[in-house]
């Protein structure tokens, strides 16, 4: 019934609530909430918050969006062919120019065959409230379920996508076990290392991507028996298939006692040996649950019930704790998505009662839940989520610009060196958006930039060329 459904109605308008429990953190009580039912669902993949301030969801051969404010759900594409994997939507509309959304589909049978998948552009149409001009960018091969297709957006501008590996053959233009760096075109960047879309290699099965406010990226991956999480470094290979985390395989031979291979290993910043392998991560950062400030957040496959939470250092270039908390009841958790109110969105059971039987029709029993503090009191100042706000150009020279994302009546810029010395202190209490200040005269490097609005803090790295 829900097929013949969604072939005629574009919106359809929820009913929040199906069922609501209360689980409890270390001392925080949350509202878990199912917000989008299986009913309406096929086996959804990924989820972002959009610029729209809707959550965008990735579902089989359609690109939906979910209001929640209205609980409207709507259809802003089909496509003709494929199994939808990741899907990236910017956080905030550009300056100016076009919004791109991006989502990868695999185009073999759901999750079992070798195949092609493909990274698709679209055009938002704000007038129509829909996705046209579907451009194919890129396209690699995968072997079998292992598929990456997880896509961000660094502070570079560039896409970052996650492929995957069964195999160790690593040439030029070789796209497997990878994560790949592109212009948004899905052309080689002149600045990447070795003339093609290698970033970093040496991945098995990466499942989660994230970039952080001040431009980090980590990945989650499944091994074939001890799982990670990993930091991006450019050119670092991180080990598969000689390498299973911090674990010597000798899959490919002699690697284990290769110098050249040693050299450019780089080990997981958290080795896991969970039996429970990650999935989608977000980044959180919002007083609404203070036991996941400043933390990625990671979902857990098979029957996990559980997220993995990775406290951050202040730079947010490492991790510093490692907690485990259960969802009870919630089953695999297949992507993470944050709110700027301080909401936890998850899909669930993507994967449960899975029906392929039909040609071209896949569903399961996934739904979209919400963890929530029914205790927390929404502030104006909850809309100033650490990435919302932006800096740029970035690298920098004379000019800099602080787009705060929201109208604030006061903000102070502070910028440090490496060394920790302060080189700009200001402030100001005039009411504005945006603001653009003059540089004094730097050395070309590296610095650190905090934004300060009220109590809502903003730290990046600043490049001073």
């Amino acid at each position: 019934m829900k097929k013949i459904l969604l072939a005629f109605i574009i919106t359809i308008f929820v009913t929040e609530s199906y069922s609501q429990t209360q689980i409890t953190l270390d001392s925080t009580k949350l509202d878990k909430t199912v917000v989008v039912d299986s009913a309406l669902l096929d086996a959804p993949w990924d989820i972002d918050w959009g610029f729209d301030n809707r959550l965008w969801i990735s579902d089989i051969k359609r690109i939906l969006v979910w209001d929640t404010t209205s609980k409207a759900l709507k259809v802003l594409y089909t496509i003709p062919k494929g199994n939808a994997l990741g899907l990236c939507v910017p956080e905030k509309k550009p300056i100016s120019g076009k919004t791109y959304v991006y989502a990868v589909y695999d185009t073999g049978t759901y999750y079992s065959t070798s195949s092609w998948a493909q990274l698709f552009r679209f055009d938002y149409d704000a007038n129509n409230d829909t996705l046209i001009n579907r451009t194919l960018i890129l396209e690699y091969e995968h072997h079998g379920e292992h598929s990456g297709g997880r896509i961000v957006i660094g502070k570079d501008e560039k896409i970052y996508l996650t492929t995957a590996d069964y195999t160790y053959i690593d040439t030029l233009h070789q796209k497997l076990g990878k994560v790949l760096r592109m212009n948004i075109d899905g052309s080689v960047p002149n600045d990447n290392y070795r003339g093609d879309h290698t970033y970093t290699s040496g991945h098995r099965n990466p499942q989660g991507m994230v970039c952080l406010p001040g431009g980090e990226i980590f990945i989650s991956e499944h091994g074939q028996i001890q799982n990670e999480i990993n930091h991006l470094k450019e050119r670092r290979n991180y080990g598969w298939p000689a390498f299973d985390a911090n674990n010597c395989t000798n899959i490919a031979i002699d690697s284990c006692n290769s110098a050249t291979f040693i050299a450019n290993h780089e080990p997981p910043i958290i080795d896991l040996d969970w039996g429970f392998p990650p999935a989608g991560m977000d980044y959180y950062n919002h007083p609404a649950i203070p036991e996941l400030e400043n933390s990625i957040i990671t979902g857990r496959l098979f029957t996990g019930d559980s997220i993995s939470v990775a406290k951050l250092n202040a730079t947010q270039n490492s991790i510093i704790g490692h907690e485990t908390y259960s969802l009870s009841g919630t089953g695999r958790i297949r992507d993470i998505c944050t709110s700027p109110t301080g909401e936890i969105y998850l899909i669930v059971r993507d994967r449960a009662n899975l029906d392929v039987s039909q040609p071209g029709i896949v569903t399961s029993d996934a739904e979209i839940i919400r963890l929530k503090n029914p205790d927390y009191v929404v502030s104006v100042n909850d809309i100033v989520r650490q990435y919302k706000l932006s800096l740029y150009p970035n690298p920098a020279t004379t000019e800099l610009t602080i787009d705060f994302g929201v109208v604030t009546n006061a903000y102070q810029i502070v910028i440090t060196d490496i060394t920790g010395k302060v080189v700009v202190n200001l402030s100001d209490n005039k009411t504005t958006s945006k603001a653009t200040i003059r540089l004094p005269k730097l050395s070309a490097g590296m610095y650190i930039a905090t934004v300060t609005m009220g109590t809502k803090t903003h730290t990046e790295k600043l490049v001073i060329e």
